[in-house]
């Protein structure tokens, strides 16, 4: 087996991870007796992941690298970005189901480029402007659709929560695009230490996880000692392990040989495994409009991403 076929087997796999974190949020966010605090599952989640990130970040760079790192102004604002990304989509799932947050928080692939048309000055193609229309419709469509099915008393926290997981994508978007702006002024400058990708990645989720925990404490939810159940240790250590560690490092392997445009492709992927265990897991079902929704929330994300490979940057 080759290399680029070794790397599809492992963004395939890392796709697969990446689509099981929806669930396993909502469980530990509505499941649970007694449920874990959004902001406070959220900090045990990066703490749990930094702590066994910390050998990675040892063994891709060097104590002074590491210094320089935390030191920089660009890893404190992907840091920050980052955690107000997961904090708007933990707050949202309290709210939403599973299957609408998926939905919504993957059309980071489609503000991705639309962002990167602003900040980088890539064009912005007639496809592109295709997939805006189309994510933005489908996410309306999705939206009613499940709101018609719950009680009318709880309609306006769901379509709040739900908007809340939307914004979560179009900053993740703006996640991707500042982190594309830092690496390549990293290069042309010859900041060594910026420009790798693992280290980078952990010492700006040391920012993320002291921003969450500023809020966490503000807002007063942090866990208590009743909600800290075996179940919900359980679910905080396989979204640290399963949702970010190893599918990020996964990622990181298969994007040395596979283009992003084509890895983008790949991880649609996590939608349809997200929805199937959402559906198994916690018996949400998309109402059949719901469904027509998604595969145009799907299709535009295709669209979006395979444009970007058109765009001259």
């Amino acid at each position: 087996m080759n290399n680029r076929s070794s790397a599809y087997i492992v963004v395939l796999i890392a796709a697969v991870l990446w689509g099981t974190p929806y669930t396993v949020v909502k469980i530990g966010l509505s499941i649970l007796t007694p449920p874990l605090p959004p902001l406070g599952y959220l900090m045990l989640r990066f703490f749990v992941a930094l702590v066994l990130l910390l050998p990675l970040l040892i063994y891709s760079t060097t104590r002074n690298n590491t210094f320089k790192l935390l030191k920089n102004k660009s890893i404190v604002l992907l840091g920050s970005v980052n955690a107000l990304a997961y904090i708007l989509q933990f707050i949202g799932q309290v709210g939403t189901t599973a299957a609408v947050a998926t939905l919504m928080a993957n059309t980071y692939l489609i503000s991705t480029p639309i962002l990167s048309s602003y900040f980088q000055g890539t064009k912005i193609t007639k496809r592109l402007k295709l997939a805006v229309i189309g994510g933005i419709n489908g996410a309306m469509i999705v939206s009613w659709s499940v709101s018609t099915g719950i009680a009318p008393e709880d309609t306006l926290i769901f379509i709040l929560s739900t908007f809340l997981v939307l914004i979560s994508g179009l900053v993740w978007g703006g996640y991707g695009v500042a982190s594309s702006i830092i690496s390549k002024k990293a290069e042309e400058e010859g900041i060594k230490e910026m420009t790798n990708s693992s280290a980078v990645f952990v010492s700006s989720s040391f920012y993320s996880l002291i921003m969450v925990c500023i809020l966490m404490l503000v807002l007063n939810q942090f866990p208590s000692v009743e909600s800290l159940t075996n179940e919900a240790w359980l679910t905080v250590i396989y979204l640290a392990v399963f949702c970010t560690i190893l599918p990020f490092i996964l990622y990181i392997r298969a994007s040395q040989v596979i283009e992003a445009t084509e890895l983008n492709i790949f991880l649609l992927l996590n939608i349809i495994v997200s929805l199937i265990i959402a559906k198994f897991v916690l018996s949400e079902n998309l109402p059949f409009i719901g469904i027509v929704g998604s595969f145009l929330i799907v299709f535009s994300i295709y669209i979006a991403s395979s444009s970007s490979s058109r765009n001259p940057g």
